[in-house]
């Protein structure tokens, strides 16, 4: 599994995202850290609209998103200005208990501020009270 990642790492490192895609594809049991993995070097190496792709792949896979895979996502959102998408994760981040998570609280605000919804960053920054 490991040496799966580090190919995909590399891959995407270099921009030679189909390769990615198709060693990723490859992976016989993909398991939360392999999609967080894929999201996180998406989304750090400026590949936003493939990491969103990704997360919601993972989702239709029927895994659920763990702290990791919400702080991984959320600059993504930021960064394609996607509120709606910020939004829905965020109502997922409810619902799995995680909202109270510093670090994932810290992505929701830092996501709302970058999009423009002080109201929502501010209420997520009062719920951390």
């Amino acid at each position: 599994m490991v040496s799966f990642i580090v190919m995909i790492v590399e891959y995407v490192q270099n921009s030679v995202l189909d390769e990615a895609s198709r060693v990723f594809d490859g992976i016989p049991h993909i398991n939360v850290v392999s999609w967080n993995a894929m999201i996180s070097r998406y989304a750090q190496n400026g590949f936003v609209e493939k990491a969103s792709e990704t997360f919601k792949k993972m989702q239709c896979a029927g895994l659920n998103p763990n702290s990791t895979t919400f702080i991984s996502i959320m600059p993504a959102c930021a960064k394609m200005g996607a509120i709606e998408q910020g939004m829905h994760i965020h109502q997922s981040i409810i619902e799995s208990g995680l909202v109270s998570n510093i670090e994932v609280a810290n992505a929701l605000i830092d996501m709302y501020a970058k999009c423009g919804n002080i109201h929502s960053a501010h209420n997520v920054f009062d719920i951390m009270l």
